[in-house]
């Protein structure tokens, strides 16, 4: 049966230079967003069919707290116009794309059994930072509070597991979590330690609308699921 699709850490890029997929869309936006999408996408059938009062599927998107930096731009989403792209923009506007579908998952696949939850696991040591300019790796490095609360991929993975296995989210979902607890509102945009979202985390217009434009960009359409 059908029970989890987790979105692992290991699956996304963080401030890579400007470049695009081999469908020629923003790379990070590509990888980031629209892969989880279609995967998602082609097995909501299954998570669907499998879910059961007592035992219900559940779709876990990692985002990041770098969400804030950026909402979805809907009128230039690949960031193409001339000085549109930044690295840490085009990764904000993917983490909130994971939010995003983590929430319409739950307010339109819920009643159907499949529901959504964002995860943002924390500040990690891995290879996310690859492409982090090394002079922003030397400052952080000096930054006692930061440095505290890096964590092992071990340790970043408590609030996930949580997510995709804890009781309490049985037939539950639409939250956003950081350090196992159920995050909140904060209008800092800026604040590399806060785990707090951001004021656009929850926006249902602007979940629709990315849902039909990721159903038109993938060529995947789960939405059908529940339109017959």
């Amino acid at each position: 049966m059908a029970r989890l699709l987790t979105f692992f850490s290991g699956t996304g890029i963080m401030g890579t230079p400007q470049s695009k997929t081999a469908d020629g869309f923003e790379r990070q936006f590509g990888v980031n967003h629209l892969a989880h999408f279609a995967l998602t996408g082609l097995l909501l059938s299954t998570m669907v069919k499998s879910s059961t009062q007592d035992f219900q599927s559940r779709v876990v998107c990692l985002t990041s707290a770098a969400h804030r930096y950026s909402s979805i731009v809907f009128d230039d989403f690949n960031l193409a116009a001339p000085g549109a792209y930044e690295p840490y923009r085009a990764y904000g506007q993917s983490k909130t794309a994971n939010i995003w579908t983590a929430n319409y998952i739950n307010r339109v696949f819920g009643p159907h059994g499949v529901h959504g939850l964002a995860v943002h696991p924390g500040a990690i040591w891995s290879g996310l930072y690859s492409n982090a300019e090394p002079a922003m790796l030397d400052e952080w490095s000096r930054n006692a509070d930061l440095m505290s609360q890096m964590q092992s991929p071990e340790q970043g993975a408590a609030t996930t597991i949580w997510a995709a296995t804890g009781r309490v989210w049985e037939g539950r979902g639409g939250k956003y979590l950081a350090n196992c607890a159920v995050g909140s509102l904060t209008t800092n945009t800026t604040a590399i330690l806060s785990t707090g979202f951001g004021p656009h985390a929850f926006d249902v217009e602007g979940e629709n609308r990315l849902w039909e434009l990721s159903e038109k960009l993938t060529g995947v359409s789960p939405s059908r699921l529940i339109s017959t």
